[in-house]
This record gives C-alpha cells, sequence and structure tokens, in this order.
C-alpha cells in the first residue's frame, strides 16, 4: 500500500518563478486552501479535536506533502459558504486553491481555473441499510420519493416516473423524520448533502447515483502553470494508489461510488449555464430579448406598472439591512430597496417610481393575491411544503436566509460542531426551528429562551450565553447594534424570492431576466458589500 510520503513533487525553480501562486506558497512556507466546511466526511471540523478532517482534508495534507515535504504545511480559510461566494474567495486571492465540492458552472470558469476532477459528485438516493430500492429503476407509481427542494435535478425523476409520489422539504431533520416514520421511501439530493445524513445516521446508505457532476480544486485564473501542477499532483496521487486510500477511509462505507476514474477536465463535455442553477447563480438568458417581448405582450402585471407609471411592492420593514426606515428621515433603505429600485429603473427608467406599501408580516402573500401589490421584495418563507407556490409564483433566488448563529467576533465558535456540552445557547421565541437542528448535534448544551431577540442579545452581551441561534433577518438586527459581534454558521436554508401573481408567469420570467442580467452586471456583489458584508454578510449568501 501506498503512502503519502512516498509522493513527492516539489515545484521546479521554473514553476515557482512562472507562477505567482507557487511563488506565494513557497515564500510563506504553507497552503492556504479555502473550505466551508459543511459536509461530514468531506471537510468539517471535528469538535473533540478541535482539527479539520475528512476526504478534502487529506487531498490538502497530500498536496503539502508533495509541494512542501510536510502535510502540516496547510492551513484552512472558512469560505463563504456557497458556490459563488467561495469562487469570490478563490478570485480576491484571499487562499491559494479552493478545496471544497463547487461544480464546474460554466460562469465561476470566467473567473477560476478548474482542475482535473478530485470527487464525483451529482444526485442519487439515500436509503435504508438492507432495502432492495438501487435506483431510478426500482422507482414505481406507488414509491414516495422525497426531495430537497434547492435539487434541480428532481426533474429528472419525474420526467422518468411522473406517477410516483413526491414529497419536498427544505430541511435534512424533516426529511429524517418522514424516512423515519414511513412517510417516505427514499430521499435524493446531491452527494454531499446525502453523504451528510449517511455520516450521521448509519442506518442509511447511498445508492443509485442519476447525475455526474465533477468536483475539481478552483486556483486563480491567470496562473495556469498553477493548474498544470495541481493537476499534476492529482494524477499522482490517483496512480500511486493513494487516492483510493483516502476514498476508501472517508466515503466508502457510505456507499455509492464516487471516484472519477479515468476522468481529466479535457474529457469533459461542454456546460451550459441553464446546466447548474443548482450553484445559486445563473447567467443572463441569451434569449432575453424573447423572454422582455413575452412579458411586454402577455403580462398583464407589467402593463399595469407601466399604465400608472410606478412599481407597487410590498415590504413588512422589520429588518436592519434588508429593508429598514432611515433613522433620520424614515425613507426606505436597505438591500431589499436598492433592488426594487432596480427593478423600477429596468421597467421605467427611473429608480425612484417605486409606491411602497407596509404589509403586517413579511410572509404573508396575500397582498399579491389580491392585487394589492405587484410584487413583495421582502423575505418571504416558501413554507416546509412550498405551499405558498400553489397561490403565487417565487422567482430565481436572491439570496439563502436560515438559520445562523451570532457570537462576539474572535470567538472559537464558528460551526456547529463547535458547539459541546458545555455550550450556553440562547434563543429568541419564533427560533424552534433552529434550535431542533442544534438540539441534534448537543442534546446536553445548555438552552436558555428569551420572548424576544433583543432580549437574548442582551443576555449575550452581559456573558450570560456563549451564542444567539436564530434566522438570520432577526440576528442581523441585532449584530447592526454592535460591530463586536458577528453572524457565522448558516445551517438552516431559506431561500428568499420575488413573490408575484400566479396568473402571471410571463412577468415571473421577467424578473427572473432581470435578476440574472442584475447579477452578471456586478450590481448584486456591489449592493451585498454594501449592506451585509460588515456583519456576516456571507451566511446569506
Amino acid at each position: 500500500m501506498c503512502h503519502v510520503a512516498q509522493i513527492q513533487g516539489a515545484p521546479s525553480a521554473e514553476d515557482i518563478a512562472n507562477s505567482p501562486t507557487l511563488k506565494n506558497i513557497t515564500q510563506r512556507g504553507f497552503i492556504v486552501a479555502g473550505s466551508a466546511f459543511k459536509y461530514k466526511n468531506l471537510n468539517i471540523r471535528n469538535p473533540s479535536t478541535g482539527k479539520q478532517e475528512g476526504f478534502y482534508v487529506d487531498v490538502g495534507k497530500a498536496l503539502a506533502r508533495y509541494m512542501l515535504g510536510d502535510e502540516g504545511k496547510i492551513k484552512w480559510r472558512y469560505a463563504a459558504g456557497t458556490a459563488l461566494g467561495n469562487v469570490l474567495f478563490v478570485d480576491r486571492g484571499d487562499v491559494d486553491l479552493l478545496l471544497d465540492p463547487v461544480a464546474q458552472n460554466p460562469d465561476f470558469k470566467k473567473v477560476v481555473n478548474f482542475s482535473d476532477p478530485v470527487l464525483l459528485s451529482g444526485s442519487a438516493f439515500l436509503v435504508k441499510k438492507g432495502s432492495s430500492f438501487r435506483g431510478m429503476e426500482n422507482i414505481t407509481d406507488d414509491t414516495t420519493v422525497i426531495y430537497d427542494k434547492s435539487n434541480t435535478e428532481i426533474g429528472f425523476v419525474k420526467a422518468k416516473h411522473p406517477d410516483a409520489k413526491y414529497i419536498a422539504f427544505w430541511d435534512t431533520l424533516d426529511v429524517l423524520d418522514a424516512l423515519q416514520s414511513g412517510k417516505g421511501d427514499v430521499f435524493t439530493t446531491f452527494y454531499p448533502g446525502l453523504l451528510n445524513m449517511a455520516a450521521r445516521y448509519p442506518e442509511y446508505m447511498i445508492v443509485g447515483r442519476y447525475t455526474d457532476k465533477y468536483l475539481p480544486m478552483c486556483s486563480k485564473k491567470d496562473d495556469l502553470v498553477f493548474l498544470h501542477y495541481l493537476n499534476g499532483f492529482l494524477k499522482t496521487l490517483k496512480d500511486s494508489g493513494e487516492y483510493d486510500r483516502i476514498y476508501d477511509k472517508w466515503l466508502t462505507p457510505y456507499g455509492a461510488n464516487q471516484r472519477p476514474v479515468g476522468v481529466t477536465a479535457a474529457d469533459l463535455p461542454p456546460m451550459k449555464p441553464g446546466d447548474w442553477a443548482a450553484n445559486n447563480y445563473v447567467a443572463p438568458d441569451a434569449n432575453r430579448e424573447a423572454i422582455i417581448a413575452r412579458a411586454e405582450a402577455n403580462s398583464p402585471t407589467l402593463a399595469r406598472i407601466k399604465q400608472r407609471g410606478a412599481l407597487i411592492v410590498g415590504n413588512a420593514f422589520k429588518f436592519q439591512r434588508f429593508s429598514f426606515p432611515s433613522p433620520d428621515r424614515g425613507e426606505p433603505q436597505g438591500f431589499m430597496v436598492d433592488l426594487t429600485q432596480s427593478l423600477a429603473r429596468h421597467i421605467l427608467g427611473e429608480g425612484g417610481k417605486v409606491i411602497w406599501k407596509v404589509i403586517p408580516d413579511e410572509d404573508d402573500v396575500t397582498p399579491v393575491q389580491r392585487g394589492d401589490v405587484d410584487a413583495i421584495i421582502d423575505i418571504v418563507y416558501l413554507g416546509a411544503q412550498m405551499e405558498k407556490l400553489d397561490v403565487v409564483n417565487f422567482s430565481e433566488e436572491i439570496f439563502r436566509s436560515g438559520g445562523v448563529l451570532l457570537v462576539r467576533k474572535g470567538s472559537f465558535i464558528q460551526s456547529l460542531n463547535d458547539i459541546t456540552d458545555q455550550t450556553r445557547i440562547l434563543s429568541a421565541r419564533g427560533g424552534e426551528q433552529t434550535l431542533r437542528r442544534i438540539r441534534v448535534r448537543a442534546p446536553n448544551a445548555t438552552y436558555l429562551s428569551f420572548a424576544t431577540y433583543d432580549e437574548a442579545f442582551a443576555a449575550l452581551k452581559e456573558g450570560k450565553g456563549d451564542l444567539v441561534s436564530g434566522l438570520a433577518p432577526y440576528l442581523f438586527n441585532c449584530a447592526v447594534q454592535d460591530q463586536n459581534y458577528t453572524l457565522v454558521c448558516k445551517f438552516l436554508e431559506r431561500p428568499t424570492s420575488v413573490v408575484s401573481r400566479k396568473d402571471d408567469p410571463a412577468f415571473n420570467d421577467y424578473i427572473n431576466d432581470f435578476l440574472r442580467s442584475w447579477r452578471s452586471s456586478g450590481q448584486y456583489e456591489k449592493m451585498f458589500q454594501k449592506w451585509f458584508v460588515p456583519y456576516g454578510g456571507n451566511m446569506i449568501r
């Protein structure tokens, strides 16, 4: 059996001279690698040892040994936690490379280099061990398939088995409850998410991958020498047998062979922007003129907006940095306000042509149903079963809110894996779903509940707890009060979209086209940096 010590390939003097990344690494004496630390057995912090561990960690150690002769010469930096955020992390030069599950989105390829595949991901199924179910071919009309709504590839399953039964959730704990209670037969999502569950609940295993997504290392776009060096390392790692040893240690026990055997980047088919919508970023539609023309001809909402000369938008104005009245003049401001003004400018040519209607509850879609507003641009939750899709349209994602932690800056707590039996966890009424996720991980921690988030935050500042758990918009309200505190660790996903009338799909298409062009123009990133980043904004990318 080969070991890491047997694969070494220090860069040549010529490579170092021609590669800014190799030059930086050799001068500082260690590699800086980025990861979101989200997936068990891929790259996650062990709460007992405080060290990173998993498949990607061992690949990173092998790279450090290969390059610098010492597997300890690699340091990890927490990346944003989403594909787009992680790619920007590399592009800015915050890390030398990304070792994390990022699929090869063609738009990301414009700003980073993709190495040969490190791992083969894709969508598959989670079943109980001992089940006869092995994949798509075993689905019948009587099968109940549970799926993660964020996985757009469920369409492949529905197309092949339209008469099977389907249940959708956002929260994996709801998925687990449904599986264990017999409400569903199988669960499908992307491989890293399935691995999270299989590694945590040993009675389940992964079977039947039905799509292929090759996961590379990401490095700086302008450094081809470093890219070639990484590909040389991967070839040596695989040829030596060391790759198989690492794979068998971390991944083999949970089923599904995800080895990218014999595949290089050159072997992969050309990618289209639409192939990768699940990465939270879609390039502007090549046929956007047709989308706009269709909306102009068929959207009653767009016609009304143009006739009255103003866009009517509902918002509760509850959340700092999202949408809130300015303290001096009481005028609307925030990320959602800037977004709305950009949409008004897109439709009417002027950003100021917005009529705001204050709605009592940001999660109530009835103002759109009644026609009181053209759209709701606020933090609207789809519902555990996506039941609101039956009555209104949701656009593509603006960003993902969800459950996060609020901690003092510099706290060692950066993820759920850092929570121990000694951790004091504060929460507020309404945050029960986020607590549920934490209690599974740390049932013996100390839990203190308060009537409001302000009371929980006051207790944190008084030293009565180590963190506040809750929904990101509420915790942003706290973080802006005291810049000694920040948001970390998004552990529950709640996508946020523009809400419009169900009977006007053309207007929803128009909004989606606007959101794509808005992202592509750089305005999204500019607004995000302005309103969120100083307070832990990467937690909602």
